[in-house]
């Protein structure tokens, strides 16, 4: 029996130890960064920062603790006033509606892929994989699919669509 758990401690460690090595010793494919785009909102959707409180507190829904809470993430956030935040959020009624939150989506994201599309001199046709990932925004089709859809990419492109992360 003695011999049965020295041979099994023995084929563990070697085991554990060709796994460490394989895992460090195999050399890693590089993965490069080719370029960036940033997405630059439009003149109009620029939004002062001190319109955000008196906003808030005019909806009726936050007692004042809120507003205090709200009002002390928002100045230590980084948020200046060249923030931008599309108009229908801050309008008069406001929209917090699928159809706002795909318009907003398409905006930002077409712009800036498109944008990375003509540094790189990348065709939609040449991109393998396409990532994305939302917290709160997950519709159907999924952004990734939307952005596939939208740039014509090949159907042999791989899309993963991360949510609620």
């Amino acid at each position: 029996m003695s011999v049965n758990v020295a041979v099994f401690g023995v084929l563990a460690a070697v085991t554990v130890a060709s796994l460490l090595s394989y895992t460090f010793a195999t050399p890693k494919l590089p993965v490069y960064l080719v370029d960036f785009a940033v997405h630059k909102g439009l003149e109009e959707w620029k939004f002062c920062k001190d319109l955000f409180i008196p906003m808030s507190a005019q909806t009726g829904r936050f007692t004042d603790d809120e507003l205090d809470f709200q009002k002390k993430i928002l100045y230590r956030s980084g948020l200046g006033d060249e923030t931008y935040v599309p108009p229908w959020l801050y309008s008069k009624p406001q929209y917090f509606d699928y159809a706002h939150a795909r318009k907003e989506f398409e905006v930002t994201c077409f712009t800036a892929i498109r944008d990375l599309l003509n540094k790189t001199g990348v065709q939609p046709r040449q991109i393998g994989v396409v990532i994305t990932n939302s917290s709160l925004f997950n519709p159907t089709p999924s952004l990734s699919a939307t952005i596939m859809n939208h740039f014509k990419m090949p159907h042999s492109t791989l899309n993963y669509n991360l949510g609620g992360m």
